[in-house]
């Protein structure tokens, strides 16, 4: 069974995956993630999957997982979307990426959490 856990920086969410991630564990974050009350402010989420043990869905969960990221793209247009995955599932990524390309998000992937965050960061107003 896989886990997730968020930690919010400002309104910013970084997601941490760990063990078998299937399509409930990705509910599961979209459920917290949508919590967050200023949801239109955020500037940037990071989902790190680079430590699960395996990432398993259906087609049906994965046509149903990008239409959920597409109508929460109507709530918040500009987001920056960071997939921080290892290369066996780097496909994956590339794929849901790819699929999500009709939104106004910009999505990147990365092979480490550091360099996901240091591309944040550098998407912050300057304070």
């Amino acid at each position: 069974m896989g886990t997730v856990k968020i930690t919010w920086v400002s309104n910013n969410a970084i997601a941490k995956f760990s063990g078998i991630v299937d399509s409930k564990t990705l509910l599961e974050c979209m459920s917290l993630a949508l919590s967050n009350p200023d949801l239109e402010k955020q500037i940037y989420c990071i989902n790190d999957l680079s430590e699960i043990d395996d990432l398993v869905y259906s087609e049906g969960e994965f046509k149903m997982h990008v239409a959920m990221d597409q109508g929460v793209s109507r709530m918040n247009p500009h987001l920056n979307y960071g997939i921080v995955v290892k290369e066996k599932n780097f496909k994956d990524a590339s794929r849901y990426m790819h699929a999500l390309e009709g939104t106004n998000w910009n999505i990147a992937i990365f092979t480490s959490l550091s360099d996901a965050t240091k591309w944040a960061n550098e998407l912050l107003p300057n304070k």
